[in-house]
């Protein structure tokens, strides 16, 4: 008996420390009182909280996106045939550089003829007619002929000149000299713009009709234009004359190309949710092609924000949250929005204010 009581004299002692030490283990390392955190001092959890002072920083905002290369407008021309026809000479070949005015090829047809004689008809008719009003009103003068014949030959005149002009109009289709016309000679088909031919499929002799497929291309690639689309929450960055763009070529990404804002677009696409903002580029190296994929880049001027790390924000069912320090180890969830800001950083536009004390890491381990 005497050795039992001696046993339980030792064993309880013992299972009460245990107890002890349970009961303290399990004593939680914080405690959240609705948006409210409080850490215990002596948890392993307070030791990996850091805390800092939101302050000021200079801020340089830098965003990408993808654009597409495309000529500049009046830069870049098809060339067809305005009637059916056939090819009789071929003056270029492709890779040339033409000077606006400069003959392409030549190409005879049976329409052209037509409307080269309707122009020296109509020009006969148009001075004939003037040559009678001319006359009429003489005789109107001397009062040999009445109101009535003087209004007519008044209006014949009118419509012989009517006639002559839109004879006129036609041949300018042509892009003809009609102080060199002649009868029976061939159209010359000249460039529109100057520039170089990129596609040319041009063949002597070939009869085409009227709505054939164009023949060539030029264009004129020293500056070009990229096409970017600009995601809707991030247009009120661009500042033409103030926002800093860049082109970027996947090819060659260390050395990005100098652009210039031409146009910021003033309805927005609901599909993608975004705005196309154009931008020009010096392109005397040719290497921007239009129809490449390239990336843009655009930095506002440098002002002054508050940043803080990405590690000190979180995703709740309301938004994004931090914890702002209340007093020693004890904290509470402040909502806040946010922006991307770089290499694990954030912009914060609003929820916290200078000199407001906040973790900026370890909040990861203050889970409910």
């Amino acid at each position: 008996m005497k050795q039992i009581l001696y046993a339980l004299a030792i064993v309880l002692p013992v299972l009460a420390g245990c107890r002890q030490n349970d009961a303290a283990s399990s004593e939680k390392d914080f405690n959240f009182s609705g948006d409210e955190v409080t850490v215990r001092p002596a948890s392993p959890v307070a030791n990996e909280l850091v805390v800092e002072s939101a302050a000021p920083s200079a801020f340089e905002d830098t965003f990408h996106t993808v654009g597409t290369v495309t000529p500049m407008a009046g830069r870049m021309a098809e060339v067809g045939v305005p009637f059916a026809g056939r090819i009789t000479r071929v003056r270029v070949r492709l890779g040339d550089h033409v000077r606006a005015g400069q003959p392409l090829f030549e190409m005879s047809s049976p329409d052209f003829y037509d409307a080269v004689r309707e122009y020296y008809e109509h020009q006969v008719e148009d001075r004939n007619a003037a040559a009678n009003l001319t006359r009429r009103e003489a005789m109107y003068r001397s009062g040999i002929l009445s109101e009535r014949e003087i209004e007519e030959a008044r209006a014949e005149a009118q419509n012989a000149r009517n006639a002559f002009e839109m004879s006129r109009m036609a041949l300018s289709v042509y892009r003809v000299d009609l102080d060199h016309l002649q009868m029976g000679a061939p159209v010359t088909i000249t460039a529109p713009i100057t520039g170089r031919v990129v596609a040319c499929s041009l063949t002597q002799g070939a009869y085409l009709k009227e709505d054939a497929e164009p023949l060539a291309t030029i264009a004129e690639l020293s500056r070009v234009w990229v096409s970017s689309r600009v995601k809707e929450d991030q247009i009120g960055r661009i500042v033409p004359g103030r926002t800093r763009a860049q082109v970027i070529l996947d090819n060659d990404p260390e050395h990005p190309v100098e652009a210039k804002i031409v146009y910021v677009g003033e309805m927005l696409d609901e599909q993608t949710r975004s705005v196309e903002v154009v931008l020009e580029c010096d392109n005397a190296s040719r290497a921007l092609r239009p129809g490449m994929f390239v990336s843009a880049s655009f930095t506002t001027p440098v002002t002054s924000a508050l940043l803080i790390p990405a590690s000190a924000v979180f995703q709740g069912e309301g938004g994004k949250y931090v914890y702002l320090e209340q007093e020693n180890l004890h904290f509470v969830r402040r909502p806040v929005r946010v922006e991307s800001a770089g290499t694990e950083q954030l912009r914060v536009l609003s929820g916290l204010s200078e000199g407001e004390r906040f973790i900026a890491s370890g909040g990861i381990y203050l889970s409910e």
